[in-house]
């Protein structure tokens, strides 16, 4: 069936016509909710990190979006929650928390309360307390499942920020009722619950939460969920058969006779999310986007259903139908149900387990054979996987999660043996035969998806595959409709329907199988010619045979009429009096000795008899007719019928061959006495006969009776015979098995003996509990311990008060049941001794798992020591990991054995990188052999050199930087050798000299540059007018005018390097202003014309809307670009490529704008990155080293800071403070 099962709450009503399910109103079809609130409700599911993306979707949301929101966040069942105040703050719609009996109003957010399940029922919030803490709580599923039952299409789901898959349920229950989906896309800080409802094909739009909250309005408007009236779907009837033509082509499945308001309904759905008002533009659009047809024809096909729905059907099943199913059925015939429309197989998989649970309580022995099948092939493949989330949970029980289900991914999987007894068949119910021989039909949920002309096909092919009184089950608003000859209820308004006897109306026209094997698009596919040649010969057939072939009746043994052929009014018509259908007793006058002589002339020779001539009448007339009688056994019956055809015999030229009844005149008497006369002769004929099978038999009777009496007796003596030998047999048997019987119970009370003295004289207290966690068997040291005595065998373990307290017990003992691990654990008494409980799986001789085996065992003494010892380690470990110095031991062949947080911290490497390594990992190249040689020498000679001094060496870090550390190593006197390396940073010490020297020499360079300004400020402005009048005079002089720009190049290059010693030296003082940074980098590009002339020179900014305008001093900033570029420029090769862009940031929690410079100059070597910032360090072969210093002390002065990018190229990111503080 190309349709799903849906959920006990999507039916409404009883059927009020003869279809076998409800009619649909205009709007859609009987499952179709009638939303109760004029305006769509938002269900919002979020978990972990959802806060910030409920924020995010509330804050987007105007005063009156003209919805209202549900959000249903998982909380701390122990704790109040503070959700409706934060979320108050974010929102400009009032934020209540949800409570018992609350009204849903327009424009309200309505937040669910801690250690509460939240539902809704005609528009009415209710709250109540969660359930038992074993199961799992799925508040968001349960939520939104009510919510799509309450509210149809006006439902709308949004899943954010969260782990596990809570929600998904609920999601595909919106989506089924013809809801509106939402999941956050890759902007969830924890993927799980989105990334789950995405793939399970029931989110329409994956956007970030702010999209969300846009999508949200402009749905609010829409027609299809505010309450205004919506003829979008309801379109002219060309473009729906256009439309239903490219689903069959591209499905397979002919949708014409299906419920007309379902499409519509999922037609307009799918409008609503392409955001289209015409029907006629949606064909279109279905038509160029051939994707769409198979998102269209999955929408179709609802797939929601749930495990035991609609549990009163599974209680008549078990209660009612299974003991009937059972009753006489010989163990080897098996059972064979069929599930059509079994859409994901929860419907299957909950009968089976439902049949099994009752195989188990009658201990019957009988194989079951399920077959199930659907339209999708989709949806049989979830079904044959038995796959399902852990939301299952809320429809089964744990005691069938035990059972029946392993747990597989986060979800659950059915039992390898419950899947192995199910058949999964892509089959559709409309078109492909059926399966036949059947227990039977569980078909809920489904007949309410078809028209009448489907209905009225379907019902007849199950008469036809059930057995004789099978059984068809169908849902709660379902109903046989004008079939109830060939059905009856089992109880009264009861949906699970026997069948009655008699022969099926089935014609079986089935066509051939064309499911659409890919969804490649809506292209038409011609019909075969030879289907459309068999199609036209079974059109013509019925046409002929209806026109041309005799009429009669099919009747039984008893003569009662089973089926009419044909217009029978005129020889046969009702008797008065009680009704009846025994053809005799409807025959027409002149008909009944002549179609008794037949009928029984048939019965005696199992062959056709024929009657000519035969006067009836019928209506005033008379008629001459013939009669046949042709008995036959139908197919898969041994009851015998008979065909009953009557045909007008054919009148001669000079007779009619309907007549008046001629008065009575004389010569009509004599007509009359004729035609009694014929009667008569009949009757007497009919006597003699009696009379002959009378005498025949009476002969037969007296033979009988004189050969009976020595016959029998001989006959019963060799009976006597035989039955005492074969009782001397059985008794011989019974000896044997007796003996067998009394041997095996010799060894049983040797085992039992065996075991009693065993268990008696382990001094271990030992508890065997059965499946149902009853005490089977203790042993006498559990008892003292648990104070357990004989008659607590059979007892719950639950239910003794033990010394041991153990949280969890129970659970601890369905965990093992579940996982078949033995579980260890320990535990305290009360008066405080320490044992180990140990819980194994109790498995029989042919290993079933039959309970749970727990032994306690003391581990008192064991504890303590363990306790005093780890408190010493302890202790040992905070005075290391306190320690400022690192701290190594390793053994003689330099595996590391310990590692301090100090040394974590110091070489970069965690102690578990560390652990089991060799020691030659913290040191770089020379060092490595150097050890590598002390170590040989250690070996052969003893020799420690290094013992007890402190040496001062590198080490490496765990990113390939060298820094400078200090050692002293000890040895450890033990059993094995071990040492002891205490290290100390010395990168600080040295940067610390390094700085003081630079502080000295930057002092000296301080001196001299003031010097060197103020004697050479004069001369070199001297030297530069009578250059530029130089310039002037040889202006018409080439080589002369060379000579003079070079010497300006070299004066101004001279200036420039006095001017960067002085910036370096003098101290910084800014002039901030507000400017815009873009600008300032432009003017910083406009002034380096002179640099690049004659280059290859490329320069961009990304542009964009961002505001990059900060408080700045703008010479300054403009001086660090300008270093930047000019950088690029003298290591870049042409073609020069320099690209700049823009980024928000903060900085110290402030506001700040991000430029990020790169180049495609050649990469950084480590040393270059690690110095590049460092005063006096350059790479140029002219320069003082002292730019990118500048260009670092300008910026960190601003509050900013400056760094070289992650990446392999040149790149250096900068950030500024929009505000100075």
């Amino acid at each position: 069936m190309p349709v799903r099962s849906g959920r006990e709450h999507m039916m409404i009503g009883e059927p009020k016509d003869a279809d076998p399910a409800p009619p649909e109103d205009d709007r859609g079809p009987a499952i179709a909710k009638s939303a109760t609130l004029p305006f769509p409700v938002v269900g919002i599911g979020a978990s972990a990190g959802g806060y910030e993306a409920i924020s995010h979707v509330l804050d987007k949301l105007p005063a009156r979006c003209g919805m209202a929101l549900v959000v249903i966040q998982h909380l701390d069942p122990t704790h109040e929650s503070s959700l409706v105040e934060l979320l108050a703050k974010k929102c400009k719609l009032p934020v209540v928390r949800a409570a018992e009996g609350l009204s849903v109003e327009v424009n309200h957010v309505y937040v669910i309360a801690p250690n509460t399940n939240l539902t809704i029922q005609n528009g009415v919030l209710h709250s109540p307390v969660r359930g038992e803490a074993w199961v799992q709580h799925m508040p968001i599923d349960g939520f939104l499942r009510s919510l799509a039952d309450d509210q149809g299409e006006r439902a709308i789901g949004v899943i954010l920020s969260g782990t596990g898959s809570d929600g998904t349920m609920g999601l595909k229950a919106i989506k089924a009722e013809g809801g509106i989906t939402f999941a956050q896309d890759h902007t969830a800080r924890f993927d799980g619950m989105p990334r789950t409802a995405i793939a399970s094909g029931s989110v329409d739009f994956v956007l970030p939460p702010e999209k969300i909250a846009e999508e949200l309005i402009a749905l609010g408007k829409h027609p299809y969920v505010n309450g205004a009236a919506s003829e979008q779907a309801n379109g002219p009837e060309d473009a729906m058969q256009a439309l239903f033509q490219i689903l069959k082509s591209a499905s397979g499945v002919d949708f014409t006779h299906y419920k007309r308001g379902t499409l519509q309904r999922r037609i307009q759905r799918r409008m609503v999310l392409h955001k289209m008002n015409e029907l006629q533009e949606y064909v279109q659009f279905i038509r160029e986007q051939p994707e769409e047809a198979v998102s269209l024809y999955q929408d179709v096909l609802i797939h929601v259903t749930s495990f035991f729905r609609e549990p009163a059907t599974f209680q008549a099943l078990q209660s009612s139908v299974f003991p009937e199913m059972m009753k006489n059925r010989p163990p080897e015939i098996p059972i064979r149900l069929w599930v059509p429309g079994c859409s994901t197989g929860e419907e299957v998989y909950s009968l089976a387990i439902a049949l099994l649970e009752h195989l188990e309580r009658t201990s019957a022995q009988t194989e079951i054979k399920i077959f199930a099948t659907d339209v999708s092939e989709a949806a049989i493949e979830k079904a044959r996987m038995g796959r399902y989330l852990d939301g299952i949970t809320a429809d089964v029980s744990p005691e069938r999660l035990r059972r029946f289900f392993n747990l597989s991914d986060g979800g659950y999987q059915i039992a390898k043996s419950v899947r192995d007894m199910c058949v999964f068949a892509r089959q559709d119910l409309t078109r492909d035969p059926p399966f036949s021989m059947l227990d039977l039909i569980s078909c809920r949920n489904v007949l309410i998806y078809l028209g009448p002309i489907l209905q009225r096909r379907v019902l007849p092919i199950f008469h036809y595959a059930l057995k004789e009184n099978g059984f068809l089950v169908l849902g709660d608003s379902e109903t046989v409709g004008v079939f109830t000859d060939l059905f009856t209820p089992i109880g009264s308004g009861s949906r699970i329907y026997r069948r009655r006897p008699g022969v099926s109306r089935t014609i079986f026209e089935f066509m051939p199988a064309d499911h659409g094997a890919s969804f490649s698009g809506p292209a038409t596919r011609p019909p075969s010619p030879l289907v459309a040649a068999v199609d036209i010969q079974n059109e013509v057939d019925r046409l002929v045979l209806t026109r041309y072939s005799p009429v009669g009746a099919v009747i039984n043994e008893e003569m009662e009429i089973l089926q009419f052929r044909g217009h029978t009014s005129p020889y046969l018509a009702p008797a008065p009096g009680a009704a009846s259908l025994n053809i005799l007793k409807m025959a027409r006058e002149g008909l009944l000795l002549p179609l008794r002589d037949a009928i029984e002339a048939s019965k005696k020779t199992g062959q056709s008899t024929r009657k000519e001539g035969v006067r009836i009448k019928s209506n005033g007339l008379v008629r001459h007719v013939h009669i046949a009688v042709t008995p036959f056994t139908p197919p898969n019956s041994r009851q015998r019928l008979m065909l009953v055809l009557f045909e007008e015999a054919a009148a001669s030229p000079l007779e009619k061959k309907e007549e008046p009844v001629p008065k009575a005149t004389a010569s009509g008497e004599q007509s009359r006495a004729d035609q009694l006369q014929q009667e008569l002769a009949a009757t007497r004929s009919y006597l003699q006969s009696i009379i002959e099978e009378t005498e025949a038999s009476n002969e037969e009777l007296k033979a009988a009776n004189e050969d009976s009496s020595n016959e029998e007796l001989r006959s019963t003596n060799e009976e006597l015979q035989t039955a005492k030998e074969e009782l001397q047999a059985t008794n011989e048997e019974l000896g044997t098995v007796n003996d067998e019987l009394r041997h095996r119970n010799l060894v049983a009370n040797q085992l039992t003996d065996d075991l009693t003295n065993l268990l008696s004289s382990v001094n271990i207290p030992i508890v065997m509990l059965g499946r149902d966690f009853r005490i089977r068997r203790f042993t006498p040291s559990a008892g003292r311990f648990m104070n357990l005595i004989a008659t607590d065998v059979g007892r719950p373990i639950s239910d003794i008060n033990s010394r041991v307290e153990i949280a969890g017990f129970e659970q601890l003992l369905h965990d093992v049941m579940e996982s078949l691990a033995v579980q260890e654990r320990e535990v305290q008494s009360k008066d405080g001794r320490w044992y180990s409980l140990t819980v194994r799986p109790y498995r029989t001789a042919d290993n079933r798992i039959d309970g749970v085996v727990m032994a306690l065992y003391d581990i008192d003494r064991v504890k303590r020591v363990e306790q005093a010892t780890k408190v010493q380690e302890h202790l040992i470990w905070t005075i290391l990991n306190t320690a400022a110095e690192g701290i190594i031991t390793f053994d003689e062949e330099g595996i590391v054995q310990e590692f301090n947080k100090a040394a974590e911290r110091m070489f970069g490497y965690s102690v578990e990188e560390v652990v089991g390594k060799n020691i030659v990992l913290l040191m770089p190249a020379p060092y490595r052999d150097e050890y590598g040689n002390y170590l040989k020498r250690y070996k052969e000679t003893g020799e420690t050199r290094m013992i007890g001094t402190r040496r001062e060496l590198l080490g490496q870090r765990k990113d390939g930087a060298t820094f400078p550390l200090e050692l002293h190593v000890s040895e450890l006197q033990g059993e094995h050798k071990l040492f002891t390396g205490i290290v100390r940073d010395l990168t600080e010490i040295k940067q610390t000299q390094e700085k003081l020297i630079q502080a000295e020499r930057l002092a000296a360079i301080g001196q001299m540059s003031a010097g060197l300004a103020h004697e050479s400020r004069n001369a070199l402005q001297r030297s530069q007018a009578c250059l530029e009048m130089l310039r002037r005079e040889v202006a018409d002089q080439p080589e002369a005018l060379d000579l003079v720009e070079r010497l300006q190049q070299a004066q101004n290059h001279l200036v420039r390097l006095y001017e960067e010693t002085r910036s370096y030296a003098a101290p910084l003082v800014l002039r901030r202003e507000p400017a815009d940074l873009r600008t300032i980098v432009l003017r910083a590009w406009d002034h380096l014309r002179a640099a690049r002339k004659d280059r290859d020179a490329q320069f961009h900014s990304e542009p964009g809307a961002l505001d990059t305008r900060a408080h700045v001093d703008p010479g300054s900033v403009e001086q660090v670009f300008r270093n930047i570029f000019e950088n690029a420029l003298q290591a870049c090769t042409d073609p020069c490529k320099i690209e700049i862009s823009w980024a928000e940031t903060t900085v110290a929690g402030q506001p700040a704008v991000q430029a990020v410079v790169r180049n495609n100059g050649p990469e950084l070597t480590p040393e270059q990155r690690r110095r590049i910032f460092d005063p006096f360090f350059t790479t140029k072969t002219h320069g003082t080293g002292l730019g990118m210093t500048i260009v670092k002390r300008v910026i960190e002065t601003h509050g900013g800071r400056i760094d070289l990018g992650a990446g392999p190229e040149t790149e250096f990111v900068i950030v500024l403070p929009r505000q100075s503080s």
